[in-house]
């Protein structure tokens, strides 16, 4: 959820590098549906189709293609 992304990110001094933080709690659908890929596009005034996710997990990808993202970029371990 935001609230412990949020307290992730103030951990490891990252705070103020991601003007937006969003969480399955703060949409209807969560991953793999485009919502809170949409969401974030909307909250930093970007299109989609210009815009490309980072994440590290098969629901994140499903999120980006299902947005119309750009394109993914996949990190695994």
């Amino acid at each position: 959820d935001a609230h412990n992304a949020q307290r992730h990110l103030s951990i490891l001094a990252l705070t103020d590098h991601f003007p937006v933080v969003l969480g399955h709690d703060q949409v209807t659908r969560g991953k793999p549906y485009p919502d809170m890929a949409l969401a974030a596009c909307q909250q930093l005034g970007v299109l989609p189709e210009r815009t490309l996710i980072i994440g590290d997990s098969n629901g994140d990808m499903a999120m980006g293609k299902a947005a119309g993202l750009l394109a993914g970029i996949g990190i695994c371990a």
